[in-house]
């Protein structure tokens, strides 16, 4: 096609894993060598770049690429800066996106919908050519083609080099790992995964160990928090990397359409690979056995999937750190307890079966009120509102009154009846009068209107308080759960050190 000269383009850039490839073996920063491609090119043909959108991160779908959604919807916008968009340009068509059909359809869309012209250093791509858009077509199912492929050779390889006894996924918490990907010991993290087994084996729960960990001050595995996690004790107890071996393909992931991954397990263990030998160990196989078998000999956590024993899962707040509270069920005695479990938290734990009374109770409180004020309702709320009503009547009328004014001293004006000076002085009097009018008149009507919406708000919450009250101890922890949450929005527990076991706070917040 004939381009025209002096278009204002946006540029985008984005590596590819070609590209994270090359820079690892040491060949320079390739957005870099784009962007100075794209400078010459742009100065050759007298045009103007307005806008960069630089993606920092290396995602095939656009959901992942926060760059290209901004860039999509300046397209869409067709200014930038308040300069009018003629297109984009950028090193290869590719880069745009080589992900799936829908997010291509979406790329091409917004092209062909605001006519906007791809530029590359190759080619030059018009929306309104029809030649063009079969090319454009063409080549982004070329480029998906090309991705799917090279994915499935780095599936393999990252297969192969795990068959070999290479870590290819995330460094596990006691080694280091060389440019051979072959594990080998951390001088200090290494003795920290021994002592963590000896303590297990000892017969030290994992949230003793985790807090053990904190309080001598252990740098974490992330490095980004300073406290240790019980669930980072389970994984290292569990992970057989510490015996020498090599695991890989225990977990499938795939991408979610709103961005991240889900994880799936792969049960089939003959789908797995596992070598053994593969590096040095840090512990027996007979300490890591002991370990487990001391694990597996204390209370079980909750699995994913499992029935809620707890009616307050996710409902229920610390009034000292805000993290959730949990339900520690005690077989023995049957004296379940509600206990903060986060580290050296002050806050008391107390028996379950208080808290749900003491819930309980709150509710009908709650419901007692509801009654009361809907049946006054009728009594005083329906002559404020007439009151109000009569009062934006009268309101609306000064409004109209003052316009009037208003249109009168501009005619007073133009017949010579009023001076410049005095029509400034009566417009500024009636500007005055007329915005005290309108803010009163706001408020009013935003009165009438809270009145309205309380009043409908209590009116649609009571049956499903009256439903809770009435179902709850029927049901099962998990129905008393989903229950709950029809109504309530969250409570906030707190029992001070050195009181009884009932002498605590509950505040319960309605969803209303």
């Amino acid at each position: 096609m004939s381009l025209k000269l002096h278009l204002n383009l946006l540029e985008y850039l984005r590596k590819s894993r070609e590209d994270l490839a090359a820079e690892a073996r040491g060949e320079g920063d390739t957005l870099a060598k784009h962007r100075r491609a794209l400078a010459a090119y742009v100065d050759q043909h007298g045009h103007s770049i307005i806008g960069v959108f630089e993606e920092v991160v290396s995602g095939e779908r656009i959901v992942d690429r926060p760059e290209m959604q901004k860039m999509l919807h300046a397209l869409n916008e067709g200014k930038y800066n308040g300069k009018k968009i003629d297109g984009v340009i950028c090193i290869d068509e590719y880069r745009l996106g080589r992900g799936n059909m829908i997010d291509q359809g979406i790329i091409q869309d917004t092209f062909k919908t605001n006519k906007m012209i791809l530029v590359t250093p190759r080619k030059v791509y018009d929306p309104e050519s029809e030649l063009d858009e079969e090319w454009f077509e063409f080549e982004s199912f070329m480029a998906r083609r090309e991705f799917k492929m090279i994915n499935r050779r780095l599936q393999r390889g990252r297969r192969q080099s795990a068959a070999e006894g290479k870590c290819v996924g995330k460094l596990p918490y006691g080694y280091i790992k060389g440019k051979d990907l072959v594990l080998r010991p951390h001088p200090e993290e290494s003795r920290i995964v021994k002592i963590i087994f000896d303590w297990a084996v000892e017969g030290m729960g994992r949230k003793v160990i985790a807090n053990k960990l904190t309080d001598l001050g252990v740098p974490t595995p992330s490095g980004k928090i300073d406290v240790w996690q019980q669930t980072t004790i389970k994984k290292i107890l569990a992970n057989r990397v510490y015996l020498g071996e090599v695991e890989f393909g225990k977990s499938k992931y795939s991408k979610k359409d709103l961005g991240g991954y889900h994880v799936e397990k792969v049960h089939d263990s003959s789908k797995w690979i596992r070598k053994e030998n593969a590096h040095e160990p840090l512990i027996s196989v007979e300490l890591f056995d002991r370990a487990g078998d001391a694990v597996k000999r204390r209370i079980p956590p909750i699995k994913s999937g499992s029935p809620i024993s707890n009616p307050f899962a996710s409902l229920i707040k610390c009034g000292v750190c805000g993290y959730s509270l949990r339900r520690q069920i005690h077989k023995q005695n049957n004296a379940d307890r509600l206990i903060c479990s986060h580290y050296k938290c002050k806050n008391r734990s107390t028996n379950f079966i208080l808290v749900e009374d003491r819930l309980i109770r709150t509710l009908q409180k709650f419901l007692s009120g509801f009654e009361l004020e809907l049946g006054q309702n009728q009594v005083k709320i329906q002559p404020t509102k007439e009151l109000l009503n009569a009062r934006i009547v009268t309101l609306e009328k000064q409004e109209i009154d003052l316009k009037k004014q208003s249109d009168n001293i501009h005619d007073l004006l133009e017949q010579g009846v009023y001076t410049v000076e005095k029509f400034l002085e009566r417009t500024t009097d009636l500007q005055v009068k007329a915005n005290k009018v309108k803010e009163e008149l706001e408020s009013c009507r935003k009165d009438v209107e809270r009145m309205i919406e309380m009043d409908y708000h209590k009116k649609e919450a009571l049956p499903r308080l009256i439903n809770v009250l009435n179902t709850y101890h029927t049901l099962s922890p998990e129905d008393r759960n989903k229950l709950l949450k029809t109504i309530v929005q969250k409570m906030v527990y707190f029992r001070a050190e050195g009181t009884r076991l009932d002498e605590f706070s509950l505040e319960v917040f309605l969803d209303v």
